[in-house]
């Protein structure tokens, strides 16, 4: 519905997703996270709207994909991370995770434009792990980069929502994560959890509430939509 009226999301104007964050805080959302990679030098107008936006809301968590080298892709070994300056809240502390070793480690990442990941509340990873016959069974929670150790945006997300800070959480490859006394998630040796899926396959919307971003941009929905209880 969203790409029949607005066309393809990678050339969306950036100030249409300004405008839903805008409108999802005025609304009530507690927690707002993308999946999709806002590249570039952030010195466009659109993507300073967004980022003041972002910066505004407080509560906006924004991806980067973490990727193994690749150099006929040009994806080159990074020798540093250039993304914990700019948002060293988003790694976990080291006191946190036992066995970093274990966990899946990549070698390069592609990132939002540095104003954006400066406003944002956190910087996750979208990085899936498809098994040989390309379908997502296991989903990596948390994956090394450079020095530090970055969660998947579905972990940070959930922990944000049952209120556990990364003081809290405890990381032990092979067994689980713990998240605080609230929940504990059990993990294989490099960070992944299989994934049981819920409900009929088939039509979007057909287990989980989904709400168009047309409808959202155009204000067609009743007030309070989003306001968790």
């Amino acid at each position: 519905w969203s790409i029949h009226n607005l066309g393809r999301y990678n050339r969306w104007p950036r100030s249409y997703h300004a405008d839903v964050v805008d409108y999802l805080v005025q609304d009530g959302a507690r927690i707002i996270g993308f999946d999709i990679l806002f590249e570039g030098d952030g010195t466009e107008p659109e993507d300073i709207l967004l980022a003041e936006a972002v910066g505004r809301a407080q509560n906006v968590y924004t991806a980067m994909f973490l990727l193994p080298a690749d150099s006929l892709n040009y994806q080159y070994a990074m020798e540093e991370d250039p993304y914990r300056r700019l948002s060293p809240q988003s790694v976990f502390p080291e006191a946190s995770v036992t066995d970093r070793d274990d966990l899946f480690f990549r070698e390069y990442a592609e990132g939002p434009f540095p104003e954006m990941v400066r406003n944002a509340k956190g910087l996750v990873a979208v990085s899936t792990s498809p098994d040989r016959y390309g379908i997502n069974r296991w989903m990596p929670l948390a994956m090394n980069f450079g020095a530090g150790t970055y969660p998947s945006l579905n972990f940070r997300l959930a922990s944000d929502a049952l209120g556990v800070s990364f003081k809290d959480v405890r990381i032990e490859p092979g067994r689980h994560i713990r998240l605080g006394d609230k929940r504990t998630v059990p993990i294989d040796r490099t960070g992944r959890m299989l994934l049981r899926y819920y409900g009929p396959g088939g039509a979007v919307g057909a287990t989980f509430r989904y709400i168009s971003f047309y409808d959202i941009l155009k204000r067609r929905l009743p007030p309070g939509q989003f306001r968790s209880e």
